[in-house]
């Protein structure tokens, strides 16, 4: 249920991050929420999904902290970074 929650309820303040062929993805995403023909659901994202960080550097999966690529594994959809700091 959280995370269901967190879907619906998250502002434009949050980073949503995924992981994608080695490298780290992040992005913010609007408070809306859409329902496409086909019955999925989707938050439109604000700009695009970027795989760099604030200086341009690609976030390679092989540079980060071992602590954040943790949560790679996490078996659910959602979950809170415990590494925020790091990320940020």
């Amino acid at each position: 249920m959280n995370q269901i929650r967190d879907f619906y309820e998250s502002d434009e303040q949050v980073l949503w991050v995924t992981f994608f062929r080695d490298k780290l993805y992040c992005v913010f995403s609007k408070h809306e929420i859409i329902l496409l023909p086909d019955k999925n659901i989707i938050r439109p994202v604000i700009g695009q999904w970027s795989s760099n960080d604030i200086s341009g550097k690609p976030l390679q999966k092989n540079q980060l902290s071992a602590a954040l690529l943790g949560m790679k594994y996490f078996q659910g959809t959602i979950c809170k970074v415990k590494e925020l700091k790091y990320l940020v």
